[in-house]
């Protein structure tokens, strides 16, 4: 019985591998097919933790074919399962995965609210890409309120990517922050921080 535990399990991994490839790919329909298929399984077993993981997963998938509100309601299933499991390092990419989402349809109030839980959870356990999340969702939400915060929070995820070498945070902070002197006008600090990007991509 340990035996077949143990080939159910490899296969499911293998079946969220296989999903994680379709996402990347964009093949949204095949990814959420099997993200499902693992779900049922870790349902089945009361794996609470791998649970959350794959619902926010599929919360992903929908993000990529922009039904954010259709995201949602996995993205929520995914928090509430970890808040009670406790598992804060887990939670933190979770929060910020939301903020993305709620920040994509216009709740900037709820967005900024879990960037800031995410970004707490991230600094208290060190986790150094979320970090870098939490500063750049936290800039874009100032972006697009017309805060002059922005550009604080764009270099704070450059500083914390650029030190544990994390190139991809570095160039949204860069590029996204180019963006934003873009639009108020700011042709050479847009430039600069452009440039700056494409000498990382």
């Amino acid at each position: 019985q340990a035996e077949e535990l143990g080939a159910d399990a490899e296969r499911i991994a293998a079946i969220e591998g296989l999903a994680d490839v379709h996402a990347l790919q964009a093949q949204w329909e095949e990814a959420s097919r099997l993200y499902q298929e693992a779900l049922d399984y870790h349902q089945q077993k009361g794996d609470a933790v791998r649970q959350a993981r794959v619902q926010s997963r599929i919360g992903s998938t929908f993000s990529g074919i922009f039904d954010f509100r259709q995201a949602i309601p996995h993205i929520q299933a995914a928090m509430e399962t970890l808040q009670t499991q406790k598992d804060e390092p887990e939670l933190a990419s979770v929060y910020l995965q939301m903020a993305r989402t709620q920040t994509a349809i216009g709740n900037f109030t709820r967005a900024e609210e879990f960037a800031r839980k995410g970004l707490e959870l991230a600094e208290h356990y060190d986790l150094s890409p979320q970090m870098a999340d939490g500063q750049w969702a936290l800039g874009f939400i100032d972006t697009l309120l017309g805060r002059p915060e922005a550009v604080t929070h764009y270099g704070k995820c450059i500083e914390i990517a650029e030190r544990v070498n994390d190139l991809g945070w570095a160039i949204q902070g860069y590029a996204w922050n180019a963006f934003r002197h873009r639009w108020r006008g700011e042709y050479h600090q847009a430039l600069e921080a452009y440039t700056r990007a494409l000498a990382l991509a």
